[in-house]
């Protein structure tokens, strides 16, 4: 769900290209001998396995390029507003501490590489776990603010539409995030669900 797969799948797709290299120059010698080509004619099936994956690589540096573009706006909108934020409330009663753009200020997030690059502060990934579980998470590591970019497992579903635990108590705002929905949402301080 986070991505650290497709990360780390590098080595696994350079062994999988050689390896689809290497097959079709065993078909294509396979080929050469059934119709007795002569040897210069061998080199087709390197040469179509490196056009098919020029091809693939110049779509997939074009797709990953604007995907990134996308979200580095998403992101720096979603910091703009945090920035503009102060303190939020936490339940009926403003907490004392810092606000969601403070360098002091921990977060967890679904994104937490790129909202931890833009702010330049903590960020903790939030994880497939119930509300309360994030809850003991935040308190763990004294997080006062939850912030959400995408649908992902029960998130933010969970927190918008059913009963949460207390620790969720404060109102949830709604952040630009280049008109895609992003929320923050407080977290009361040292709660223990």
């Amino acid at each position: 769900m986070w991505g650290t797969f497709l990360h780390a799948s590098g080595p696994l797709l350079v062994g999988l290209s050689v390896a689809a290299v290497l097959g079709m120059d065993t078909f294509v010698a396979r080929v050469a001998r059934a119709r007795a080509w002569s040897r210069p004619n061998a080199w087709l099936g390197p040469a179509a396995m490196l056009a098919v994956a020029g091809v693939l690589l110049a779509l997939e540096v074009l797709i990953v390029a604007a995907q990134s573009r996308g979200m580095a706006t998403r992101m720096t909108d979603v910091a703009a507003d945090l920035r503009a934020l102060p303190e939020v409330a936490a339940g009926s009663a403003t907490a004392a501490g810092d606000p969601p753009a403070s360098r002091h200020a921990v977060l967890i997030s679904d994104h937490p590489i790129w909202l931890a690059d833009v702010l330049g502060q903590p960020v903790i990934a939030l994880p497939d776990e119930s509300p309360a579980d994030v809850a003991t998470l935040a308190a763990d590591f004294e997080s006062r603010y939850l912030v959400v970019f995408d649908e992902r497992g029960v998130y933010p579903g969970a927190l918008l539409n059913g009963p949460g635990p207390t620790c969720f108590t404060g109102s949830p705002v709604r952040l630009s995030g280049a008109g895609d929905r992003a929320w923050l949402f407080p977290v009361a301080p040292r709660c223990h669900p």
